[in-house]
């Protein structure tokens, strides 16, 4: 249960605790000074309320500090955020969709809670992080962390630093139009990214299709039981050989492939990762046609000068990134 490398405040045996506050679960875990894991505690349905959500933090964080033996190693707290965080007063910025913690001081109430030192950040700032540290990311000085969730949103690192951007609203790439005709997304965008390839929004364009066609394998999750489909299901059902599955994360794709290669374009990066559970149900049915499509929508000489790949930590991205962060808080 140990680090074989110094911790981030010098003590060879110190463990750091991360929290994924993501729009549909709570994980937790203890990460050592190289990205390893620890201890994880198992991911809950996260809430939709604020304060009920803040309690989740709480529960989970109150149970990774209760064991006497890993208490004495932990140094530091971070917690990936859902949604953007302002970089000076270390509160949440509401945005649309997304559960608002702006009027929890989730930083000072840690604070007060743990005696530890806290670090808080978006969740996809955490995700880029840990894939540029320890994952898929390694080895480069520019990273663009993609992740599919609730909301579709990004982490920067460029030369090297995390990038937030004037008032921490970096990486809303959600809300680029990706289809001016497309239905309006939060905020008003029209044909926003996030309209079609949030996971809410991949189970949407699946059941209307399913309206229309019932042959699909999906049929059977949704019409016994009357349940409603998650991006999970699909992405899965994908990776399984389900043509209407297929088709939907075919055109998921290719909204992707013009989102991402107008980024690599502008940022000139080295690296995107593609992190979140919908792309680690789907894994090559999402990251091949991605491929394909960013290609045909970026300057030649930039995409062949950058690698697009799947999250080296799967679902763990967030919750290590925020370990790892906390260890550098710990050794400010």
């Amino acid at each position: 249960m140990t680090s074989s490398n110094p911790g981030g405040d010098g003590s060879l045996f110190s463990l750091y605790l991360g929290v994924d506050l993501g729009g549909s679960k709570v994980r937790a875990g203890l990460v050592d000074a190289s990205g390893g894991v620890v201890r994880e505690r198992e991911a809950v349905d996260a809430s939709e309320q604020p304060e009920e959500l803040f309690q989740q933090l709480l529960d989970a964080v109150g149970e990774l500090l209760s064991d006497e033996t890993s208490r004495s190693s932990i140094a530091g707290v971070g917690v990936g955020m859902p949604g953007p965080v302002n970089p000076g007063s270390h509160r949440a910025i509401p945005v649309p969709e997304l559960p608002d913690l702006s009027g929890i001081d989730v930083h000072g109430e840690l604070r007060r809670t743990t005696g530890l030192p806290i670090r808080i950040e978006e969740d996809a700032t955490c995700g880029a992080y840990g894939e540029y540290r320890f994952g898929a990311g390694r080895g480069s000085q520019s990273v663009l962390y993609v992740q599919i969730g609730t909301a579709v949103v990004a982490g920067l690192i460029l030369e090297g630093r995390i990038w937030r951007g004037a008032s921490g609203l970096a990486g809303g790439i959600g809300s680029m139009t990706v289809d001016p005709e497309g239905i309006d997304g939060p905020g008003g965008i029209p044909g926003a990214l996030d309209t079609v390839c949030s996971a809410p929004n991949i189970a949407r364009r699946a059941n209307e299709r399913l309206h229309r066609d019932r042959t699909s394998s999906l049929s059977k999750l949704v019409i016994p039981r009357d349940r409603e489909l998650a991006g999970t299901d699909i992405a899965r059902a994908a990776a399984n050989g389900d043509d209407l599955a297929q088709l939907i994360m075919e055109r998921t794709a290719m909204h992707l492939g013009v989102a991402i290669g107008g980024a690599i374009s502008l940022l000139n990066v080295e690296t995107v990762v593609l992190g979140g559970s919908v792309v680690t149900a789907a894994g090559r049915w999402l990251l091949d046609p991605v491929l394909e499509h960013t290609r045909t929508r970026t300057a030649p000489e930039a995409f062949a000068a950058c690698q697009i790949v799947t999250a080296g930590h799967g679902d763990r991205s967030v919750m290590i990134g925020a370990g790892l962060l906390a260890r550098d808080e710990a050794a400010a």
